[in-house]
């Protein structure tokens, strides 16, 4: 056969078709990670912790019916006092009117009478009120408690501390990087407690921006962080986000950091361009077996000297306190559900 004569562009075109060849075998490999089908293994509870569930759901709902009785209650009676309150206030305008058939006094006693409804209007708004909060603190507070002793179980930890009103400092998620300008956070059932030695906390939060005037949240969710990772590279940031659907918000607070990766189902930034030696292909396929639905909305990672903070970003009607509608175990088991996943994942972090 004869030898075929040099010709570049036929070369060059051929060049290019192999490494447009090379770059999607390259993102084959890497959509790998993620390409199996993310359903979620439900197991399904055994007799005895069918027992304990129902157990649960029943404990729950008594919880909540107390305090849907006694919101009732007061209701009830704010609309009777408002009634009352009325009547005199009509009263005490009759008496004002008819000052002149009652020889004078009715200008005298009406005004202070209306006065009097109406400080008395504050007064029992305000006991209501405070009554009605303190009593929706007593059942959260017996929820939360019920729920974390389920969802904490089995996981081997020391000076468990659970407190219903304790603040998450904003610091500890601004510092993550997961997004900017956030100026609001607010927390309720803070639970702290000593994993392997080191504290671990987690509460659920709300981190917002503010928009014309007014809060907005970029995340609501629960939020966890331990305070022992195996990577150590000074100033060094890994940031990690499983996306979601329209809901979800991407990463923003990344201007110090570089884009890693990017598939169709994550993404990466990290000012360390040897982040793959902590966040490793085995940790991001178990990343994503979170599964999104309209309950999950996102899943966020940060990685940093020392810290490793996860948030599960999850829908409204999930967060929420249930008080008209029952409780429903299964919002309590898909909690305990991705809780384990996410010591799996500071397991796979920090292993070395």
């Amino acid at each position: 056969m004869g030898l075929k004569k040099y010709d570049e562009e036929e070369v060059k075109a051929k060049e290019e078709e192999i490494e447009a060849k090379l770059i999607q075998e390259d993102q084959d490999e890497e959509d790998e990670i993620i390409d199996e089908p993310l359903t979620e293994e439900v197991i399904e509870p055994d007799s005895d912790e069918a027992i304990v569930l129902d157990n649960i759901k029943n404990k729950i709902n008594e919880e909540r019916k107390k305090y849907l009785d006694y919101y009732n209650k007061q209701k009830l009676m704010r609309r009777i006092s408002t009634i009352i309150i009325v009547l005199i206030l009509i009263g005490a305008f009759a008496m004002v009117l008819c000052s002149d058939l009652m020889g004078g006094v009715g200008v005298y006693v009406g005004f202070p009478l209306a006065i009097l409804a109406i400080i008395a209007a504050y007064v029992v708004s305000k006991i209501s009120r405070n009554k009605l909060s303190n009593e929706a603190q007593k059942y959260m507070a017996n929820l939360y408690s019920i729920s974390n002793q389920y969802i904490f179980d089995g996981i081997n930890l020391a000076d468990y501390d659970f407190n219903i009103s304790k603040q998450l400092e904003m610091s500890n998620f601004i510092n993550c990087h997961f997004y900017k300008n956030i100026k609001n956070t607010r927390s309720r059932n803070f639970v702290s407690f000593l994993y392997k030695g080191y504290e671990f906390t987690a509460c659920d939060l709300a981190a917002s921006v503010i928009i014309k005037n007014k809060t907005s949240p970029m995340f609501l969710g629960k939020f966890y962080s331990y305070s022992f990772s195996k990577y150590q590279k000074e100033d060094g940031v890994i940031t990690f986000q499983l996306k979601g659907k329209e809901l979800s918000r991407p990463l923003d607070d990344i201007e110090d950091l570089k884009l890693q990766e990017e598939t169709k189902k994550y993404v990466i930034y990290s000012n360390d361009d040897e982040y793959k030696k902590i966040l490793k292909d085995s940790i991001i396929k178990n990343l994503c077996q979170f599964r999104i639905d309209n309950t999950l909305i996102d899943v966020i990672v940060s990685i940093r000297p020392s810290h490793i903070d996860i948030g599960i970003d999850y829908s409204d009607e999930f967060m929420n306190v249930p008080v008209e509608s029952e409780f429903n175990i299964e919002d309590l088991k898909r909690a305990k559900r991705d809780f384990n996943k996410v010591i799996n994942i500071i397991e796979l972090i920090n292993k070395n």
